[in-house]
């Protein structure tokens, strides 16, 4: 990582107050890797477009994967708001904290229709956001 970069990254955690609030709600952050931080919180605020104050209140969503869990469930919930498979949209947070059994049930297999395309987004047949 170029020193600017993380410079700037820096400059962004502790601008929105992030280092000592989610040190307070999460101490188990400290464990996650720097490049893991920087890859969630830029996906977060630019993908998902959160609000700084959305990571500082849920910093347990950076410690998540973003291979595994993050982007997949991104996906999903992409083509049911496309689909407008429901009235009212979920809170992203929701869906990450959901268990993966909980999860498939509520927003996947549900949609019988649609079930298979969202498995496959799920799966990652779809755009992948990681690459």
């Amino acid at each position: 990582m170029r020193h600017c970069d993380l410079k700037n990254l820096v400059s962004k955690v502790l601008d929105m107050g992030f280092v000592l609030e989610s040190r307070m709600r999460t101490p188990g952050l400290l464990r996650t890797s720097e490049e893991k931080l920087k890859l969630g919180i830029q996906f977060f605020m630019n993908n998902m477009k959160f609000d700084k104050t959305v990571l500082v209140r849920n910093p347990t969503c950076l410690m998540h994967s973003m291979k595994e869990r993050v982007i997949p469930r991104y996906r999903v919930l992409q083509i049911i708001a496309s689909n407008r498979l429901l009235k009212k949209q979920p809170s992203f947070i929701t869906l990450l904290m959901l268990p993966e059994v909980e999860f498939l049930e509520k927003f996947i297999s549900r949609f019988i229709d649609d079930a298979e395309q969202l498995l496959m987004a799920y799966n990652g047949h779809v755009l992948d956001f990681c690459e």
